[in-house]
């Protein structure tokens, strides 16, 4: 089965700056996470992949309700930072597209990034500067807006919510990011758990460097995606381990 979709960078997440306190850490700004982002989302490549997925329904008892694992393959085509819109192509299993297509949209979280009114709505800090890794919170000032639960995957209309952010040290790549939306609760018919209350959305991403042919400069992708939907009906983890084929330039 094959499944193209459409992602517009509409997602109602922004960011902002901070002032960073006694200098230690003043070389890191938001501007290096947005930095990131472009990378993330260059648009000159596309990314054949294969995705390993697992999904995971538990009850409020923690009994397994489902669990199911597929195989796909995935591309992604890039971000048109001028009509904010993302492609991405999965093939693979009809029963197990949705899971995928979740963890998918997921990765695509650091769109918000790039928007020109980040330091409006979030603040940004810094909490830890590792040997290797910088960690920043980005948290949103005001509160979120309520939202609605997408019927093709298992994903909130608006995402809209916090982050913790890891850049690498030396070039400040997008390492990693843990997201929870903020909001929450929202009813929704969940796959394997029916109609229930969601209380909570955690998403947990991290990236890897691909290179292009006679191209130095590296494009990320996904390496492992983790998305937690927490309901008062149970529990549903879809977890995606991605490996790259060969780059291939448009």
């Amino acid at each position: 089965m094959k499944k193209v979709f459409s992602i517009a960078a509409s997602l109602a997440l922004i960011a902002g700056s901070s002032g960073l306190a006694g200098g230690l850490f003043e070389e890191v700004t938001f501007s290096h996470v947005a930095r990131a982002g472009k990378i993330y989302f260059r648009d000159s490549a596309e990314f054949p992949m294969h995705i390993r997925v697992e999904l995971t329904a538990t009850d409020l008892a923690g009994k397994v309700r489902k669990h199911s694992t597929g195989k796909f393959q995935y591309d992604f085509h890039g971000y048109n930072q001028r009509s904010a819109k993302s492609t991405i192509t999965l093939h693979g299993p009809r029963g197990m597209m949705k899971a995928a297509l979740s963890a998918a949209v997921s990765s695509m979280a650091p769109i918000s990034f790039l928007s020109p009114d980040a330091e409006k709505e979030y603040v940004f800090t810094v909490i830890d500067q590792g040997t290797d890794v910088v960690s920043a919170r980005i948290s949103r000032i005001g509160q979120c807006e309520p939202s609605t639960w997408m019927r093709d995957f298992e994903a909130l209309e608006t995402v809209c919510g916090s982050f913790e952010v890891r850049l690498q040290k030396d070039d400040f790549a997008l390492k990693s990011y843990i997201f929870d939306a903020g909001n929450l609760p929202v009813s929704a018919n969940v796959d394997f758990l029916g109609p229930a209350r969601i209380s909570g959305y955690h998403a947990e991403a991290e990236f890897q460097k691909v290179f292009l042919p006679d191209d130095s400069k590296p494009f990320l992708v996904p390496k492992q995606i983790t998305v937690t939907i927490t309901t008062d009906k149970g529990k549903l983890v879809i977890s995606s381990a991605y490996a790259p084929d060969s780059p291939r330039r448009k």
